[in-house]
């Protein structure tokens, strides 16, 4: 269905028309969740660079791409080089949203929810969701909610994908990485937040249980 729909948006519109970028990015969730990821991942790097052209590569749109291509760098091994990227990504999230993030925050999280009714909280949206609301607690430089969203994304995408798939390997060398960071400086968030969900409960999200069904 997503084939068929780029095939015709393409007859009619530019190939770097935000449209056809858009049925790319659609195709390649599709592509993702049924691990055809050779074919995601080029479609992928086609959708950054056309968003990174037309939009600038602070918008929202070019960091989210952003954020899948580390899955080309994390199946080649080189997770220092994926970990590289995001931490760009996240450098430039800064300077994209400014003083804009409590309202970014608060437009993900209600749009979180949505997905969680409409969809399930192991729908792959979800997960992606849960993510993105890491990526942005770690622009607030608040860890232990980044962690929190990030925990909740993988117990998602477990259930769903397997842990076997790639984004479950970038969310947890995330989470070790953001554990590191938070020990090397002597558990400073660990003090404000003693509970591992606190982050997730103040923002009316919860973590998953593994007898819940939605």
């Amino acid at each position: 269905m997503h084939r068929k729909a780029l095939q015709i948006r393409m007859q009619n519109l530019d190939q770097s028309a935000l449209r056809v970028l858009e049925t790319k990015n659609n195709l390649v969730m599709a592509l993702f969740d049924l691990r055809e990821l050779d074919d995601a991942i080029c479609l992928m790097e086609e959708v950054y660079n056309g968003r990174k052209a037309q939009m600038g590569k602070e918008h929202p749109y070019t960091l989210w791409a952003l954020c899948y291509l580390t899955k080309k760098y994390t199946e080649a091994g080189e997770l220092q080089k994926a970990d590289d990227i995001l931490i760009e990504g996240i450098a430039a999230g800064k300077r994209s949203l400014g003083g804009r993030l409590d309202e970014t925050v608060t437009l993900l999280i209600s749009t979180i929810d949505k997905i969680k009714i409409t969809r399930g909280s192991e729908h792959i949206d979800y997960a992606t969701g849960m993510w993105s609301l890491g990526l942005l607690w770690e622009i607030r430089q608040e860890q232990s909610k980044a962690m929190d969203a990030y925990q909740v994304a993988l117990e998602a995408i477990e259930k769903r994908l397997t842990a076997e798939h790639l984004l479950y390997k970038i969310i947890s060398d995330r989470i070790i990485l953001l554990t590191e960071r938070s020990h090397g400086n002597d558990s400073k968030e660990g003090m404000e937040n003693n509970s591992v969900t606190n982050g997730i409960e103040d923002m009316h999200i919860k973590p998953l249980n593994s007898t819940q069904t939605w």
